[in-house]
C-alpha cells in the first residue's frame, strides 16, 4: 500500500501523498494507552536482531 503512495520518480524523489493532516484533532501520542504500548514494542524489539539498515539513527 505505502508503495502505492510513495512510488519514486524518475529523478528519485517521492511524489507527494494525497494524505492531509487535520491539525485540530487531539494528539494522543502522550496517552497511558498508547505510552504503554510503545514501550513493550520497544522491548520485543530490544531483543530482535535486526539489519543496520532498518534501525532508525539516533535510537
Amino acid at each position: 500500500m505505502l508503495s502505492k503512495i510513495f512510488r519514486k520518480t524518475k529523478a528519485g524523489n517521492l511524489k507527494k501523498s494525497k494524505v492531509k493532516v487535520c491539525k485540530s484533532l487531539k494528539d494522543f501520542s502522550n496517552e497511558a494507552y498508547f505510552v504503554k504500548k510503545a514501550e513493550a514494542a520497544r522491548a520485543v524489539l530490544a531483543n530482535s536482531v535486526f539489519p543496520k539498515e532498518f534501525i532508525p539513527a539516533g535510537r
